[in-house]
């Protein structure tokens, strides 16, 4: 009969945690806090589930933050970061289409007095002037002319 050569088993005890699991005796010379140190004890000396569960910072009474070094995340909605929506008027519409007849391009000086009329940013009016040349390149595409 042909031997195999089987690998040596470990001769750890019956009911020891796995090796991954077991708490290294280096584990505070290696930068490990007591906590997560304490973790891996409880999880070699009980079943996993329930030291997890007594291991949670929640159980323990303290952060239940995963990560409590970094700010809450904010509040659903707007935060008050975003600018109000602009709808312009009729007339609002009429005196951009005027311009952007002249000027479908406005130079920067131009965006500026707009914004001032209309008390909006010259951000809103370059988008606007953007979203309008796009849809004349859309109507353009969708009629044959391009």
């Amino acid at each position: 009969a042909a031997a195999k050569s089987a690998a040596p088993k470990s001769a750890a005890p019956k009911g020891a945690a796995p090796p991954a699991l077991a708490p290294s005796a280096s584990a505070e010379s290696e930068g490990v806090d007591e906590g997560a140190a304490a973790a891996l004890r409880a999880l070699a000396g009980a079943g996993a589930s329930s030291a997890l569960v007594a291991a949670s910072p929640a159980a323990a009474g303290g952060e239940t933050c995963a990560y409590p070094n970094y700010p809450p995340p904010p509040p659903c909605g707007n935060s008050g970061l975003a600018a109000d929506r602009w709808q312009p008027s009729a007339g609002d519409v009429m005196l951009l289409e005027r311009v952007f007849e002249m000027e479908p391009l406005p130079c920067r000086a131009t965006r500026e007095q707009l914004a001032t009329h209309f008390s909006i940013t010259s951000r809103q009016v370059q988008v606007w002037f953007q979203n309008k040349r796009q849809r004349v390149r859309v109507r353009a595409a969708r009629d044959g002319l391009l």
